[in-house]
């Protein structure tokens, strides 16, 4: 077992595949973890009176 683990891991594409099979099996659904993130921003935004539309990285 060890030995598989080891061979995923020392292959990048291996291991990128194992990344996506594992974030789908938490996500089922497309778009999840980008909604809860939304959501989590604009609760804590309406708790601290900050307003919140949009996040912009390096636009």
């Amino acid at each position: 077992m060890a030995r598989v683990h080891a061979s995923a891991w020392a292959t990048p594409k291996a291991r990128n595949e194992i990344a996506r099979r594992m974030f789908l099996h938490r996500f089922p659904e497309a778009g999840v973890r980008g909604m809860s993130i939304k959501q989590t921003y604009a609760e804590l935004g309406r708790q601290f009176g900050v307003t919140w539309k949009a996040r912009t990285i390096g636009r």
